[in-house]
């Protein structure tokens, strides 16, 4: 009996979901982490979606898009070390310290599941208001580091390496994405959103957040 109440639900569903058609979009601002001392880089976003309809004022729009976030960590304070490991010390016997910056930019391809509502204003003018959750996987990026004295070399000058390539670094992401929109055509919009993760991007890392500016393109 359950089996046959599922199938029904799966043939159902699809009729209780209009279809309004296609959505593209692309976006550019700042990202950072939240919970911490980071500072922002510059992000951007790229994707498209399916737009369903609810009811006259609301709508659903699962997509998929590329996201480009990061953050920045500036003058961070660390202790000199020399090649040996050992604690450089000045002639007073006090530690010696350096800073260290780094800079990390991290790739996801990412799946919102957006609810909008639709208020009208004069002719095809309208305000969207947009909120849902996403679910992002990490595909790339890269983090510098300059000036860290715990290496030896050339490497305490400055030294890269593949973001997520760190054992302690998490690949997923998920939060809630919100945002602003006004439709001033049948087709065009632009606005602002802002996405919120949930999930800490290492161990002991923040977790990501980004606020950008948008234009959308429905068909």
């Amino acid at each position: 009996m359950k089996h046959w109440v599922c199938l029904i639900v799966i043939f159902l569903l699809p009729t209780a979901l209009l279809a309004e058609g296609w959505m593209i979009g692309a976006g550019g601002g700042v990202s950072s982490h939240y919970g911490g001392h980071t500072r922002n880089v510059g992000t951007f976003q790229i994707g498209g979606a399916y737009e369903f309809l609810l009811s006259d004022d609301w709508t659903f729009s699962p997509g998929l898009r590329f996201a480009a976030k990061g953050w920045k960590d500036r003058d961070r304070v660390m202790q000199v070390y020399d090649d040996n490991g050992h604690a450089v010390t000045d002639e007073n016997g006090q530690p010696i310290m350096g800073k260290m910056n780094v800079t990390s930019n991290t790739n996801y391809v990412e799946l919102p599941l957006l609810f909008t509502y639709s208020l009208s204003l004069k002719g095809e003018e309208q305000i969207l208001l947009s909120v849902g959750p996403y679910v992002g996987y990490g595909i790339g990026g890269n983090t510098k580091t300059r000036g860290d004295t715990q290496q030896s070399g050339a490497a305490r000058l400055y030294y890269s390496h593949s973001t997520f390539s760190r054992s302690d670094m998490n690949r997923f992401d998920g939060g809630l994405t919100m945002g602003v929109a006004y439709q001033f055509s049948p087709n065009m919009s632009v606005g602002v959103s802002s996405d919120f993760g949930m999930l800490r991007s290492s161990k002991s890392g923040g977790k990501n957040v980004a606020f950008l500016l948008s234009l959308g393109y429905r068909f």
